[in-house]
């Protein structure tokens, strides 16, 4: 009985620890994966073509996006949203939704954002960005 009793107890601690490291384990964070350059006229058209084999291609991976700024705006949250801006198709582009607000940009300048594909809706989403160059 003794025995029964000090096994659960061990997997019960290797459980709880197990279960502490993953509750207190930080999310991964854009700076610390490498990501693939794109351009957002490129990542766009991508995703319109054929939005499933986008979504194989790019979906949760870390995108280096470059490309000229169309919009600036807030969400519901109060982050900067960035459109940056696709050649082929004005309606398209890749919504970046930044992780801190950046001064002093302005539509018609030339970015390259950092961050998580999202997927698609009417634009290409990226979210937890930052700005590289």
């Amino acid at each position: 009985m003794k025995k029964i009793a000090l096994v659960i107890l061990v997997l019960g601690l290797i459980g709880g620890s197990v279960a502490y490291y993953f509750f207190n384990k930080k999310p991964a964070q854009v700076e610390d994966i490498k990501s693939e350059a794109i351009t957002a006229t490129s990542l766009a058209k991508a995703f319109e073509e054929n939005e499933a084999a986008a979504n194989k291609q790019y979906l949760n991976k870390v995108m280096d996006v470059s490309g000229t700024v169309q919009e600036i705006s807030q969400n519901q949250d109060g982050q900067m949203v960035i459109v940056l801006a696709s050649d082929d198709n004005p309606m398209s582009g890749v919504q970046c939704t930044m992780r801190e607000s950046i001064a002093n940009i302005k539509a018609g300048d030339k970015l390259t954002i950092k961050g998580f594909c999202n997927g698609f809706v009417m634009t290409v989403i990226l979210s937890d960005c930052i700005q590289t160059k």
